[in-house]
């Protein structure tokens, strides 16, 4: 969900010891919202706008102010939302956030189509692949299979090989293919993922924990020997046992 939080973070590194006495805007106005409170929320944001200085702040602390009021249940805050993407029609910001509020009300193809746009103002196509797969995944839900295979695919066509971007859209695509319950296109497509990014250990995890539910065994267990080895922890420590044993392999089982 791009709701301006990595935006965010980069205004408040801030420079040298400017840092330490920075005024926390964001946490008033999570706390205003919190005890129902508007009017203050108004004022904070106001001032908070007023220290902005560059437009891509003002445009990311207006996002964020409505973002606030929607999440807060104030439902005129969607019409402001789509204002702001009339107003800031370059930045991807204002789409992507008004995308993911509509998901939130149920508008799945709405919701795909300004995300679309977000990813196509994005200049890095990382960035835009993720936007890409999120509306994908919309589509999804609104079971438009066809359309969001599409989508993913089409943009494959024009993406660098073994980039970021290749790799996220693999994993949006096995994405789609687990809601549709399609388990032999969903690992394959999660296997190519990992080819563009064998360090992703999460996305391995869960490749071994679907090989595992699919009674795939032995990959299962190839997947959890890399993961004990790379980035072990008791979880994968457990599968791996749990792999070996339903192998039949009982001592190597207790050994892990």
């Amino acid at each position: 969900d791009r709701t301006g939080r990595a935006e965010l973070i980069q205004e408040k590194q801030g420079k040298g010891e400017e840092q330490e006495t920075q005024r926390d805007y964001f946490g008033e106005l999570l706390a205003c919202f919190d005890n129902r409170d508007p009017e203050s929320a108004k004022r904070i944001y106001e001032e908070w706008l007023k220290e902005a200085t560059t437009e891509d702040q003002r445009i990311v602390r207006k996002v964020l102010y409505c973002n606030f009021r929607l999440k807060a249940g104030y439902s005129d805050a969607l019409g402001d939302l789509e204002g702001l993407t009339k107003e800031h029609p370059t930045h991807s910001l204002p789409f992507s956030v008004l995308g993911n509020r509509l998901a939130d009300l149920g508008q799945f193809r709405e919701a795909a189509g300004n995300l679309v746009q977000a990813a196509e103002k994005e200049s890095d196509p990382e960035s835009g692949a993720k936007l890409l797969a999120e509306a994908a995944d919309y589509l999804a839900k609104d079971k438009r299979f066809e359309d969001a295979t599409s989508l993913l695919e089409g943009t494959l066509s024009k993406t660098e090989k073994g980039s970021p971007a290749e790799f996220e859209l693999y994993k949006g695509l096995a994405q789609i293919a687990l809601a549709q319950k399609d388990s032999d296109r969903h690992v394959a497509l999660l296997e190519k993922a990992l080819s563009i990014h064998p360090a992703d250990y999460e996305l391995r995890f869960r490749l071994a924990l679907k090989y595992s539910e699919l009674k795939r065994n032995a990959l299962s267990l190839y997947h959890y020997r890399i993961l004990t080895t790379e980035a072990p922890n008791g979880a994968n420590l457990n599968n791996l046992g749990v792999a070996y044993a339903e192998l039949g392999l009982p001592i190597k089982a207790v050994a892990a």
